[in-house]
C-alpha cells in the first residue's frame, strides 16, 4: 500500500490514478490530493460541474415561456369589463406562471450540494462516544420568593462543563410506534418541500434575474481558475474520476458500527436444548459466535463495516469493509474517508494489516463473509442492520 509521504495517509485509488494518468513529477507523485496542493486548484476550477448551463438555460426559458403567455392577452388590457374568456385566460396564465416558477426551482435548488464542511460535517467519528468539554464558569443572580413571601436574591455559579455525544446516531426504527413516527416525518419533510418549492415559484420573477446575474459571475471565476490548469491535467483529472468511484459510507454509516463495537453482548444467548436428550447425545448448547458489523445497501450493491478506527491526530479514519456488487465476489477494500484506497486484492491481507486492521477482524473474516452471504441471501438485503 502506497502511502502518502509527507502525512503517511494511504494514496486513493483517484489519486494513484490521476499521478499515473498525469504523469506527476516525483516531488508530487507520492504525495495526496490534500499536500499536493492540488485540492486548491482544483476544487476552484470546479471541473467536475464548470457552469450552472442548466439553470440558466432554465430560468430565461422560463421568463420566456411566461412572455410569450402573456403577449396574447396584451390587446385585452384595456377591456373596460372583464368577459368570462379573459377570465379564463387570466387563471390559465396564473396557473402557468406558478408551474413554471416550481419547475424551475426545483431544477435549481436540486443541484448538487456544495462541498461539505469538514467541521461540521465529519466523514469520520471519533472513536469515542463521548466528549467532555471544559468551559468557564458563569455566575447568575437568581431572585426567588421564599415561602415566608420574602424576595431574596440568590448568587448561583453553574460550572462550563459540558458533555456532547460525539456519534449523533440515529439507529433504525426497532418498533411500530418508530416506525409510525418516521413515516408521518417523512410525510412532513414532503410537504415541507413541496411548500418551500411553492414559495419558490411564486416569487420566481422576483429572484430569477439576481440568481442568474451571480452564477455567470460564479462561472466566469470558475472559468478563469480552469485556464490556468493545462488541458493535459484537466484530462488526466476527468479521465481518473471517470475510472474510480466514491465510497457511499457516511458518517452515520460509521457510526453504526461503532455501536455495534461499543454493544457488550457480543456473544449470543445460548440457544435453548431439551436437557434429557442432551444427556444421552453428549452434545451440549453452545453459544453462538457475534461480532462487530454494520451492513447497508447503497446505489445498488451492499457494504459491510467490519472495523474501523480514527488515525489520532489526523482528520481521517480508515473503514475496512467488504463489497458487493450487483455482480461479482465479495470484494475486500479499505475505505479513506469517502474514497476506497489503491490496494493489491491478491495480498489483501497484508494491505489490511498494514492499515491498521485487527487481528481479531482477520481471524474472523470467514464468519463475516458467511454473514455477509446469510444477509444477501435473505430478506433484509436491503435495510440496515447493526451486528
Amino acid at each position: 500500500m502506497k502511502k502518502c509521504e509527507k502525512c503517511g495517509k494511504p494514496l486513493t485509488e483517484f489519486e494513484s490514478t490521476f499521478h499515473r494518468e498525469a504523469a506527476s513529477p516525483s516531488n508530487i507523485s507520492g504525495k495526496c490530493w490534500t499536500c499536493s496542493k492540488a485540492e486548491n486548484t482544483f476544487d476552484k476550477a470546479r471541473i467536475d460541474k464548470p457552469n450552472h448551463f442548466v439553470e440558466i438555460f432554465t430560468c430565461i426559458l422560463g421568463v420566456a415561456l411566461m412572455i410569450l403567455f402573456i403577449i396574447p392577452g396584451i390587446p385585452y388590457l384595456d377591456e373596460p369589463a372583464t368577459t368570462p374568456e379573459l377570465k379564463i385566460y387570466s387563471s390559465f396564465i396564473v396557473a402557468a406562471y406558478i408551474l413554471i416558477g416550481c419547475i424551475i426551482s426545483f431544477v435549481v435548488l436540486s443541484r448538487r450540494k456544495p462541498k461539505k464542511d469538514l467541521l461540521r460535517h465529519p466523514l469520520d467519528p471519533p472513536e469515542s462516544r463521548y466528549h467532555t468539554s471544559y468551559g468557564l464558569d458563569k455566575t447568575q443572580y437568581v431572585s426567588k420568593e421564599r415561602y415566608d413571601g420574602a424576595i431574596v436574591t440568590e448568587k448561583v455559579t453553574y460550572s462550563g462543563t459540558q458533555t456532547t455525544d460525539q456519534w449523533n446516531w440515529d439507529g433504525s426504527p426497532s418498533n411500530v410506534f418508530e416506525r409510525v413516527g418516521n413515516a408521518y416525518a417523512s410525510i412532513f419533510v414532503f410537504f415541507m418541500r413541496i411548500i418551500v418549492y411553492l414559495l419558490a415559484g411564486l416569487s420566481f420573477i422576483v429572484w430569477v434575474l439576481p440568481y442568474v446575474v451571480v452564477v455567470i459571475a460564479r462561472d466566469g471565476a470558475a472559468g478563469k481558475y480552469r485556464a490556468k490548469i493545462p488541458r493535459e491535467l484537466r484530462r488526466a483529472y476527468k479521465k481518473s474520476r471517470a475510472q474510480t468511484n466514491k465510497a457511499p459510507l457516511t458518517y452515520r454509516d460509521k457510526v453504526g458500527f461503532l455501536v455495534s463495537r461499543s454493544n457488550p453482548a457480543r456473544v449470543a444467548p445460548t440457544p435453548k436444548r431439551d436437557s434429557f436428550l442432551d444427556s444421552f447425545s453428549g452434545e451440549k448448547a453452545t453459544p453462538d459466535a457475534r461480532y462487530p458489523f454494520f451492513y447497508t445497501y447503497k446505489n445498488g450493491s451492499s457494504f459491510m463495516i467490519i472495523d474501523y478506527h480514527k488515525i489520532p491526530s489526523s482528520d481521517y479514519g480508515v473503514s475496512f469493509v467488504l463489497v458487493k456488487e450487483a455482480k461479482g465476489d465479495i470484494v475486500k477494500k479499505i475505505v479513506i474517508g469517502d474514497e476506497y484506497a489503491e490496494i493489491d486484492s491478491d495480498q489483501w491481507q497484508t494491505e489490511w494489516k498494514e492499515a491498521g486492521a485487527t487481528a481479531q477482524t482477520l481471524a474472523n473474516m470467514r464468519w463475516y463473509e458467511d454473514k455477509f452471504n446469510s444477509i444477501l441471501s435473505g430478506t433484509q438485503k436491503k435495510k440496515e442492520i447493526v451486528g
